[in-house]
């Protein structure tokens, strides 16, 4: 909607120029509203072809946990272990006892309500690894142009409505738009900060 509406301004403006046979993007205001169209096309364009997140891994399709191993010590592992539930297998038709004979070095069965849990590495390939740090790098320059087109949006209006009250003799009311923009943040302000409280 944005970039639709970008392009009915700029249309609007280039064919009020070429009606009274001026020159092009010869002021900061023209040249600015130049510059600020080809950034909105580019990031519409950006949103359109960015790049695919990283596949989930098999174990968090099941629901599986990522926790640290500890070490008998009680030391935290540097390396992540899976953790994935396993269902605890049917009874038996007779019941057996769960504890070792003294001296047995059988291990003790782990079947219980609760069911087992099985331990393995976790090691993220370097394809997953990669397609994380694009996205990531994607994900940093979209928004920081976003902040800068609406910093740059917000002077370009203000500079339109100075111009326009030069030109035929008007008041300047850009302190109108600055007022209504200013209620607009502080109420987006206000609802984000009760939300977050509200939350907590």
């Amino acid at each position: 909607l944005v970039f639709i509406l970008s392009i009915a301004a700029f249309a609007i403006s280039v064919t009020m120029y070429c009606d009274e046979s001026k020159a092009h993007f010869v002021g900061t205001h023209e040249a600015m509203g130049l510059a600020l169209m080809l950034l909105v096309t580019f990031q519409a364009a950006n949103g359109m072809f960015r790049p695919p997140a990283a596949p989930k891994t098999e174990s968090t399709a099941q629901s599986s946990a990522l926790v640290k191993a500890r070490s008998p010590d009680g030391s935290d592992d540097e390396m992540g272990t899976e953790v994935s539930f396993v269902p605890p297998p049917p009874p038996p038709e007779t019941s057996l006892s769960l504890k070792n004979e003294p001296g047995s070095t059988a291990p003790t069965p782990m079947g219980s309500a609760h069911g087992s849990l099985v331990e393995s590495n976790v090691s993220p390939s370097k394809s997953t690894t990669k397609t994380k740090k694009i996205r990531a790098a994607w994900e940093s320059i979209h928004k920081l142009l976003g902040v800068f087109l609406i910093f740059i949006g917000l002077w370009q209006v203000q500079s339109g409505i100075a111009l326009y009250s030069l030109r035929f003799g008007t008041t300047n009311y850009s302190y109108v738009f600055w007022w209504c923009i200013g209620a607009f943040a502080a109420v987006v302000l206000g609802l984000t900060v009760y939300i977050r409280v509200k939350d907590v």
